[in-house]
């Protein structure tokens, strides 16, 4: 009996002695030791050796061309102007951006400066043309458009006939050649009426180009005849030029919004002017236009808002519809620029 209690006395004891440490039995937590602190003056040098090396670092690279379209976007035409014309002659894009970024600046001086010495002598004299009868000036734009007729005829044949339309008087030996397509363009937007102007429209057809067939659609809009100004405008559309796009588009956009409806004549419905309106956007998103854009964006006058697809021409879009469409519009450009 005694040679059973007393070895289970003696682990006892050593279980109690085992339980008493005083690190584990006072319910304390244990601290791991902390990490040595460096000194304060190694600490700063490895900051300053940091800062140094992030100050060094080379920048990263900018793409002119992207800076240019930013620039535009931004409202800095001056900026984007310096940047497309970096660009002209190694990017496609480069020359209508330059022309976009000329027609926002209100200074007509600045705006020929930066054209100085980019495109073609012919190129150069149409967009001048172009500024001058922005600002007012018939004559000049003019004189602009007969120095671009060796280079771009047909070209300048359209601006001499918008020239003429705006109050220019044209030269003498212009006018009494009855046999010049030039002549008879401006004799055809500058007709009183329908009548008279197909009496010179076989040689106002003469004459090519995108530009020329937009003026002819104006001109047939105002005599009032819808389906022949909408094949003008789809002629101009489909030159494929980003300009000519937007320009067709806005103009066939804003007749689907005034046209009055005509005996044999099927009526422009809201979705043709929606899809117009968003084409028209688009190409200026490609041409670095955001006044273009803007004027895109509006051009249905209500009837179908910008890429507002309505299937029905008795329905339109409701309010809230329209913008978030133009807010959709905008992001997809600013997408598609940056």
């Amino acid at each position: 009996m005694r040679s059973c209690w007393l070895p289970a006395l003696a682990v006892s004891a050593f279980l109690v002695v085992g339980c008493d440490d005083d690190s584990a039995g006072d319910g304390t937590p244990t601290t791991a030791p902390l990490a040595p602190t460096p000194p304060a003056g190694k600490a700063k040098a490895k900051a300053k050796a940091k800062a140094e090396a992030v100050e060094a670092a080379p920048a990263a690279a900018t793409d002119p061309l992207a800076a240019a379209k930013k620039a535009a976007w931004s409202g800095d035409a001056a900026a984007a102007a310096t940047g497309f014309a970096a660009k002209v002659g190694e990017d496609d894009t480069a020359w209508s951006g330059l022309a976009a970024a000329a027609r926002a600046m209100d200074d007509l001086t600045a705006a020929t400066s930066a054209l100085d010495g980019k495109g073609s002598v012919g190129e150069r004299a149409i967009l001048i043309a172009e500024l001058k009868l922005a600002k007012g000036d018939a004559a000049g734009a003019l004189a602009s458009a007969l120095d671009a007729r060796a280079d771009v005829p047909d070209a300048a044949a359209a601006l001499v006939a918008r020239a003429a339309k705006a109050g220019a008087e044209l030269p003498e030996a212009t006018v009494s050649d009855a046999s010049d397509p030039v002549a008879a363009l401006a004799a055809f937007v500058t007709a009183r009426d329908l009548r008279a102007a197909k009496a010179v429209s076989e040689k106002a057809n003469a004459v090519a180009g995108w530009r020329a067939a937009v003026l002819r659609g104006e001109a047939l809009v105002g005599f009032g005849d819808t389906a022949a100004a909408l094949q003008e405008f789809e002629k101009a559309a489909g030159s494929g030029d980003p300009v000519a796009v937007v320009a067709a588009n806005i103009a066939r956009a804003r007749l689907g919004g005034t046209a009055k409806p005509q005996r044999g004549v099927d009526p422009i419905t809201p979705l043709q002017v929606s899809t117009w309106a968003a084409a028209a956007a688009s190409a200026a998103v490609t041409t670095s236009d955001p006044a273009q854009f803007a004027v895109a964006s509006t051009s249905s006058q209500g009837r179908a808002p910008l890429l507002c697809a309505t299937t029905s021409p008795r329905r339109s879009c409701s309010r809230p519809s329209r913008l978030l469409a133009v807010a959709t519009a905008h992001r997809l450009a600013c997408g598609w620029l940056l």
